[in-house]
């Protein structure tokens, strides 16, 4: 995390790594900044990870912040629309 309080999200965030994931993004969410996640490498989802992302999306809200997204490639945005979760997380 750099002092911005962005991450890298990996190139597959899925349940084989959703609790390391866990662990990190509620390290940016507890700092009580706005986050920015770089997804630039991601290119895969499933649905532990796509859940992962709509729960930290919702406390870093709830924090009154926000949480941006930088580089989200197309098969990343896809992966989320299949997963029908298009319309939740705010990718721009």
């Amino acid at each position: 995390m750099t002092a911005k309080n962005a991450l890298s999200l990996p190139s597959n965030l899925h349940i084989a790594n959703v609790a390391e994931w866990r662990e990190k993004l509620l390290a940016a969410v507890q700092t009580g900044k706005d986050l920015t996640l770089k997804a630039g490498d991601a290119a895969r989802v499933d649905s532990a990870g796509l859940q992962l992302l709509i729960a930290t999306q919702l406390a870093v809200h709830a924090n009154g912040k926000k949480m941006k997204w930088e580089n989200v490639p197309d098969e990343f945005i896809k992966c989320v629309e299949l997963l029908g979760a298009g319309h939740i997380l705010e990718f721009h």
